[in-house]
């Protein structure tokens, strides 16, 4: 069967615009969660909630203040989305920028029989580990990856 292949976009600034209502709503839904914790004196080991409890709201309560002033780099960004949404769809990739897998990007255009940590960032490399690699092609294959490649130039492919 072999590993899935995953394609990318490059998250631009409008694209983090439309992910912060998301995360937002994930941080203040978290905070009221703790602060539920902290205050329910009738739950066995809570009302006397432990340092990291109040660590965890400090820090929340910091970055949900610097996302309204819309203050976070993007690598603190990815961080809190990482900690706040459970959809593995959003990845940092260091010296690259942020990337998002969604629906309308292809899937599976070739695979792979191991887990590679590779990630691939244009046609020419995709191409040229492909060929270094066993892979599962379909007779689409290399239509579809220079589709791929061509709508989103500064994409990127993953496995998993």
């Amino acid at each position: 069967m072999g590993c899935h292949t995953w394609c990318y976009k490059k998250i631009n600034a409008a694209t983090r615009e439309e992910l912060t209502p998301e995360i937002k709503n994930s941080i203040v839904a978290e905070l009221a969660w703790i602060a539920e914790m902290l205050a329910d004196e009738t739950k066995p080991g809570h009302g006397h909630a432990p340092e990291s409890l109040y660590k965890i709201k400090e820090s929340l309560d910091t970055q949900l203040y610097k996302l309204e002033e819309n203050e976070l780099t993007d690598e603190e960004f990815y961080d809190l989305y990482e900690e706040c949404v459970t959809d593995d769809v959003v990845r940092w990739i260091p010296g690259r920028g942020l990337f998002i897998s969604t629906d309308e990007l292809p899937h599976d255009i070739f695979r792979n029989g191991e887990y590679s940590e590779d990630c691939l960032f244009s046609l020419e490399e995709t191409r040229q580990w492909m060929s270094e690699h066993e892979c599962e092609c379909h007779d689409w294959s290399d239509a579809q990856l220079a589709a791929f490649w061509k709508n989103f130039p500064d994409g990127m492919i993953a496995f998993g």
